[in-house]
């Protein structure tokens, strides 16, 4: 196997061109093609290809490639990895070569109309065929044919109806992808996927700190509270401001919430005298959310607001009661729903000036069927 790659190099290259059958540039039978190029170093690490599968035309969009390969199985990445690194560690034992999977290699065994892993084995067999036969006839093959054989494979993993959708759905996602396309062209795969890496923590600390919030209104005729900026019958209650908060609280974002409320107090065209936290996108309050809550208590004791919770979640109810904050909150405190907070907050109200408390709001309208476009916002 040592002497005929040996025997290529010191080949004249006018003679070897002499016995080709065709020039450099020329385009190599397919199925000898597919067998040389796409055999992986390491059959073992590469993707499985379901037997499932049936072969399709190899004139086809990059994205239904992809979808094909992909949507006929489920790909575990947790066991992807664990097998890649247990071979490693077999191979850091054993003196072996690195072990890694290829995408592209996957993707043209696919397009060659792989259906198991067997194509693997059979790649290795042309690849040793190759070593011992066919070295002087591939020892004058431009490095160029194996370069458009990946790029072609690695279209596949560029998807424009997705980056299409990306656009109109949002905007940030897909200067994201662009971004990271330009970085894994300029600097390398592995500098481009920590850029996107970086990006991704980037964003998802962004929309942490900076999550929706909305000052809430009960729709006419139901009981049912949504955004008085994106619903124009709702009603407001005076004295009450209804507030939610879409996010866990956390040191990133309490503040936020804090001079949220300040703000929405000091912009209501009557005085404040109760404020209502709907609790139900509050998944979590850590310790320095928990600190900025007793401080926002402390400031609203000072001008005589009262301060209650609704819709909150046990688990958080019971780190608030740890801390004492439950046993701060005005009138019953906690409440099951938003309009048992107004109703609690009527009643007390009624009560300060002498009258009779109302009842419970009842439903004079049936309540609205979900349309057919999903609202975003609440």
């Amino acid at each position: 196997m040592g002497v005929v790659p040996r025997v290529c190099h010191e080949a004249a290259p006018d003679k070897m061109a002499s016995r080709l059958p065709f020039t450099h540039r020329a385009t190599l039978p397919p199925g000898l093609r597919t067998a040389v190029l796409a055999a992986p170093r390491q059959p073992w690490a590469d993707r499985a290809i379901t037997p499932n599968q049936q072969p399709q035309p190899a004139c086809r969009p990059p994205e239904t490639r992809y979808r094909r390969y992909t949507a006929n199985y489920r790909l575990d990445a947790n066991r992807e990895f664990f097998g890649v690194g247990a071979g490693n560690v077999g191979a850091g034992f054993l003196g072996g070569f690195p072990v890694n999977g290829s995408q592209s290699r996957s993707f043209v065994l696919s397009d060659a109309g792989a259906k198991s892993q067997v194509a693997n084995l059979w790649a290795a067999v042309f690849v040793l065929l190759t070593l011992l036969v066919l070295a002087p006839v591939f020892a004058y093959l431009p490095d160029a044919t194996l370069a458009g054989v990946v790029i072609v494979a690695g279209l596949g993993l560029l998807d424009t109806v997705e980056f299409g959708a990306l656009w109109r759905y949002r905007r940030t996602e897909f200067w994201m992808g662009a971004f990271t396309i330009f970085a894994v062209l300029i600097i390398g795969m592995l500098g481009g996927i920590l850029v996107a890496v970086a990006l991704s923590l980037l964003v998802v600390v962004l929309r942490a700190s900076s999550p929706h919030t909305a000052v809430l209104g009960r729709i006419a005729g139901t009981d049912t509270y949504r955004d008085v900026e994106a619903h124009t019958d709702t009603t407001t209650f005076p004295g009450l401001l209804i507030y939610r908060f879409d996010a866990p609280i956390f040191f990133a974002n309490a503040t936020r919430m804090r001079d949220d409320i300040a703000s929405a107090i000091e912009e209501a065209e009557e005085p404040i005298a109760e404020v209502l936290l709907d609790a139900e996108a509050v998944t979590d309050v850590d310790s320095t959310g928990a600190q900025v809550l007793i401080e926002m208590l402390d400031r609203l004791d000072q001008e005589g607001i009262g301060f209650a919770l609704a819709r909150v979640r046990t688990a958080i109810q019971d780190e608030l009661g740890q801390v004492g904050i439950v046993d701060r909150l005005a009138g019953d405190g906690i409440h099951l729903e938003v309009d048992d907070g107004v109703t609690d907050y009527l009643g007390r109200a009624a009560s300060a000036r002498n009258e009779e408390p109302p009842r419970r709001a009842r439903l004079t309208a049936p309540l609205r069927l979900a349309s057919a476009q999903p609202e975003r916002r609440r």
